[in-house]
């Protein structure tokens, strides 16, 4: 992101962080997970809350991969350009929105992606909800995996639940590669797993 973007970032994190965190009773582990650096980060998908608490639960500004429907709110259009949001078109293989991942980690940016595609919600994650796209943004920058956790109670967000978010330890990029094959979708479930062993 260039400077101002980050300011930006920052100070609208700053503002939204206590009202968040009441809101959704937050409570965040593993702050000191986070690495240096540009990462490529990782959730489970519950709600349309799901960004806006990775982005307060975590310091550094992170560009989050969504719909690029969604741009057709006014409102939500001014999110995607003061967010530095990545659009992708669900459903079909984005190959515009992948470079820009690559691209946005190769220059320095974090990049948030959700790997089961859609909100899941009532049922806990498993390593194999996650599509190929996490695998193959991580094989072609290399950058470290942040696996997060968004944990509430039956698995469904809302105001004045508890949710816990969970930060765990980044996966470099020479454990997921040997990790079994090399496929997209093999790095993609073997990262997304991380996710998951939060909910066991």
């Amino acid at each position: 992101m260039r400077v101002y973007a980050v300011r930006l970032y920052s100070f609208l994190r700053l503002l939204i962080m206590w009202p968040c965190r009441l809101l959704f009773r937050m409570r965040i582990k593993g702050r000191e997970n986070v690495p240096e650096g540009a990462f490529l980060m990782c959730a489970n998908h519950l709600s349309f809350a799901d960004p806006v608490l990775c982005a307060v639960a975590i310091k550094t500004p992170i560009r989050f991969v969504a719909r690029a429907d969604l741009k057709k709110h006014a409102f939500l259009r001014l999110v995607f350009r003061v967010a530095g949001v990545v659009p992708i078109n669900r459903g079909a293989a984005d190959v515009n929105a992948l470079r820009s991942c690559v691209e946005a980690i190769e220059k320095g940016d974090s990049i948030g992606i959700f790997p089961q595609g859609t909100r899941i919600r009532s049922k806990k994650p498993v390593p194999e909800d996650a599509r190929a796209g996490l695998g193959l943004i991580a094989l072609h920058t290399h950058a470290s995996v942040l696996p997060v956790s968004l944990i509430t109670k039956n698995n469904r967000i809302r105001p004045f639940t508890k949710v816990t978010v969970v930060i765990g330890k980044p996966i470099p990029y020479e454990v997921y590669s040997s990790a079994g094959s090399v496929s997209r979708k093999d790095v993609s479930v073997y990262c997304f797993a991380k996710v998951c062993e939060q909910f066991d």
